[in-house]
């Protein structure tokens, strides 16, 4: 990897999210982290990239942003401790607005055969941690061993692999299709039952896509949600009798895994919460946080729609939306509309928009699905009228 300030977006993008991946495993054997730096340095690129106008940004970035500085200033000078959950959906919103505007342009100058690449022996690396049981890797989920690999936490492992498994999804190398058989094997491992459940549905997606390609997709795609809602999910729950890693879906519902209390903290805040906190939020995060029973470090709310609602209110859930639909409008396919779909699914009950790392690099893989989609340069598909 190259750092070249003369880089467009998506290449600086897959420079942040390799280097931060990569720097993880080298930190295992380290006494300091050094994964901030590279934030900073993506910070720097773009600052440089709008100076010598190689990075396009419309004109609903410029009040983000300013927004955005804003609510970072105000928590930083009332509320200092919840910073660190309040920049990080920011910069994911800037980055998500950045990319919808440079997408298009720059596709085709990255080299996706050397992504691949590092997506590969990114996973090799994985599976030799997990092979050589580096105690650092793994945590207990009561009895169960997770592999949560170089990250804090098995499901910000969970939505990176997700994510690198859309990243290649319409390609069709062998190299290609050994990763996603990586990732497959690496998400069973963790035990999430959010992203076994996720990787499964994307896995299904992929079938359809590459089998019987004289049927329409949409026939296709019926015909397996009818027989999914038929038998499908009685013949997943027998299955959990006899695969271990399926093992916790037995127990799906209350196991006081944290996140029922989380939701009963943040559901009383907003009872709570006057008209002008349920606009802005700020005031919210702090009763929230007291409401919170029980210390869960590595999490705010595990649902990042509510995590939003409560760091910046319903103006920030707007901003969100506004994205959302720009996203719809560029879907070209059902496939890509279906993956969006398991994306925004494992948002309802994972924090990703809350960190800077699973939150960008989701991004960046929705719009790898939605822009190199073959339906796209076919120009047919979904037409969305959405103004």
């Amino acid at each position: 990897m190259k750092i070249n300030f003369a880089a467009n977006i998506l290449e600086w993008l897959l420079f942040y999210m390799f280097g931060v991946l990569y720097i993880q495993i080298w930190e295992l054997f380290l006494p300091f982290s050094i994964t901030k730096l590279v934030f900073m340095i993506l910070i720097l690129a773009i600052v440089y990239g709008f100076c010598k106008r190689k990075i396009r940004g419309d004109i609903f970035l410029l009040p983000v942003l300013l927004a955005g500085g804003i609510y970072i200033v105000i928590y930083i000078t009332s509320m200092r401790g919840i910073f660190s959950y309040v920049y990080p959906p920011i910069a994911t919103a800037v980055m998500a607005l950045l990319l919808l505007d440079n997408f298009a342009r720059d596709l085709n100058s990255v080299s996706w055969k050397k992504a691949d690449k590092l997506i590969f022996f990114y996973l090799i690396l994985n599976v030799v941690l997990y092979l050589f049981k580096w105690e650092s890797c793994f945590q207990y989920a009561g009895s169960t061993l997770q592999f949560k690999g170089a990250l804090p936490h098995t499901n910000m492992l969970g939505a990176v692999l997700l994510s690198l498994y859309l990243m290649s999804f319409w390609e069709e190398g062998k190299l290609s299709w050994i990763n996603r058989g990586l990732v497959f094997f690496l998400i069973l491992v963790t035990y999430s039952r959010t992203y076994i459940a996720a990787i499964l549905l994307v896995i299904i997606v992929q079938i359809l896509n590459v089998s019987l390609k004289k049927i329409p997709f949409a026939i296709k795609f019926v015909w397996c949600f009818v027989m999914g809602v038929g038998a499908g999910l009685q013949l997943f729950l027998l299955l959990a009798d006899y695969i271990p890693v399926l093992a916790r879906f037995k127990t799906f519902g209350f196991t006081g895994n944290g996140r029922q209390y989380l939701e009963a903290a943040y559901k009383k805040t907003i009872r709570e919460s006057d008209l002008t906190d349920l606009i802005f939020g700020i005031k919210m995060p702090r009763p929230y946080l007291r409401n919170i029973k029980m210390d869960f470090a590595h999490s705010f709310t595990e649902n990042s729609y509510a995590g939003i609602f409560l760091l910046f209110g319903a103006a920030g859930c707007a901003v969100f939306a506004v994205i959302l639909i720009r996203m719809l409008r560029q879907i070209r396919s059902l496939q890509a509309l279906c993956l969006l779909a398991v994306c925004l699914i494992t948002l309802t009950i994972q924090d990703t928009l809350l960190s800077v790392q699973t939150g960008i690099i989701l991004v960046f893989s929705t719009g790898i699905v939605i822009f190199k989609d073959p339906g796209r340069k076919k120009g047919g598909g979904i037409r969305w009228k959405l103004k």
